[in-house]
């Protein structure tokens, strides 16, 4: 694998990685992170939880080929229920599209389960291209509202 700055004076500079460079690394974990934790816009038929008419998105899917994020943000008012914990692993799972399209792992597993009350855990197991696996195991706080039904 190979990462390095190239110079281009007196411009400045710009990255290059080796093809599928962040397949080969923990470069990955950061990827499942921005998959999961970046906002995909909503459809016009999805419910924003806050009551406006903000679908969110990251800017940045203008200019990709496919559009990046999940739709965790959509849920995160709700109350944890097992409907609720099977669209945080349905949402998590089309957010790792873009690594399965672009190279970076070839299979994506996600498995999400209430531990404890008040708590959803996510487990991402990826395949890469080397057929290695990775695991990324994710706890979070559920934080809903209190009246929510």
């Amino acid at each position: 694998m190979t990462i390095q700055v190239n110079w281009l004076l007196p411009a400045g500079g710009d990255i290059e990685i080796e093809h599928n460079g962040l397949s080969l690394d923990e470069g990955l974990v950061s990827l499942v992170l921005i998959c999961l934790f970046t906002d995909a816009r909503a459809d016009v038929s999805d419910e924003i939880p806050d009551g406006t008419e903000d679908r969110r998105g990251w800017p940045g899917d203008s200019f990709s080929d496919f559009e990046w994020g999940s739709k965790l943000w959509l849920i995160d008012r709700e109350k944890l229920t097992e409907e609720i914990r099977l669209s945080a692993e349905n949402y998590a799972s089309l957010s790792m599209q873009p690594l399965l399209r672009y190279g970076y792992a070839r299979k994506a597993q996600i498995i999400a389960t209430i531990p404890r009350p008040n708590w959803l855990a996510l487990s991402i197991v990826l395949t890469r291209p080397d057929r290695t696996a990775l695991t990324v195991e994710i706890k979070k706080r559920w934080e809903a509202q209190e009246n929510a039904v």
